[in-house]
């Protein structure tokens, strides 16, 4: 899940006060990371491991990322 096209996206959270400019596919990672983390505290146990798995795997990904620094701020 990214939004289509190449132009920056600026992300703002206000939880964590970031604002900060990153790539499409960035944005669609952010998003996704931030999602799982806020859908596992809304499910049952067994869905929340699933959902815990699945954040850490695209969280590992995103480390690997040339924009990793920037998702991990958008997210903390």
């Amino acid at each position: 899940m990214a939004p289509s096209g190449d132009e920056k996206i600026i992300l703002c959270n206000p939880e964590n006060y970031f604002s900060g400019e990153m790539s499409t596919a960035a944005a669609g990672i952010t998003v996704c990371l931030y999602s799982l983390s806020c859908l596992s505290l809304t499910v049952n146990e067994d869905d929340r491991d699933a959902l815990i798995e699945h954040y850490y795997r695209l969280l590992d990904y995103a480390h690997t990322l040339e924009e990793g620094g920037l998702i991990a701020s958008a997210i903390d």
